[in-house]
């Protein structure tokens, strides 16, 4: 039986990315909370270090950030992932596959 990937989750801002995401390989997803308390799936990738990831996203350093600043990221979550690049993209592509985020659509 295989186990459910389940993503911790912080506020995507300056004082929480340092504080609360690893730098520690794996996959993670930025999403946008709405006021009914819905979430708006915006990407997920996967990464050698998740925190500096999540702040080159934050400073528009990636391909991928003006898509993303574009939804208005208010949280992101992640899952550490052991084994090596093969194992974080089998992660990301399931996940991108399972929350269909805005940014990792072809366009």
């Amino acid at each position: 039986m295989r186990s459910a990937m389940v993503l911790k989750t912080s506020y995507f801002s300056l004082t929480f990315i340092p504080s609360q995401a690893p730098h520690a390989p794996g996959v993670y997803s930025i999403y946008r909370n709405t006021p009914i308390n819905d979430e708006v799936q915006i990407y997920v990738g996967e990464a050698e270090d998740i925190a500096s990831a999540l702040l080159d996203h934050y400073y528009g350093k990636t391909a991928q950030a003006s898509c993303i600043w574009e939804d208005h990221p208010t949280h992101f979550g992640y899952h550490v992932v052991w084994g090596g690049e093969q194992a974080r993209r089998e992660k990301a592509s399931r996940l991108r596959e399972l929350l269909d985020p805005i940014c990792n659509r072809t366009r």
